[in-house]
């Protein structure tokens, strides 16, 4: 499965602060939070987070998401 990266800009990633359905997990963790096995902390507020698919740019605006281009 493709994978396409975002940060998230004013809070953390959840299901509310998401597209409603989107499949999503962490490619980086929130620094403040424990490190899960197999996921390095980021240097980012609320890490980075990748997706199951490519949002849109309405979607990145209104949930305020960063794309992410940079090799993790």
């Amino acid at each position: 499965m493709p994978r396409h990266h975002y940060r998230p800009l004013a809070q953390p990633a959840s299901c509310c602060s998401l597209p409603p359905g989107l499949d999503w997990d962490y490619a980086e963790t929130p620094p403040h939070e424990r490190v899960r096995p197999g996921v390095v902390p980021s240097q980012y507020a609320f890490g980075i987070i990748w997706t199951g698919r490519q949002l849109t740019r309405e979607e990145c605006q209104r949930f305020r998401l960063a794309p992410h281009n940079k090799p993790l």
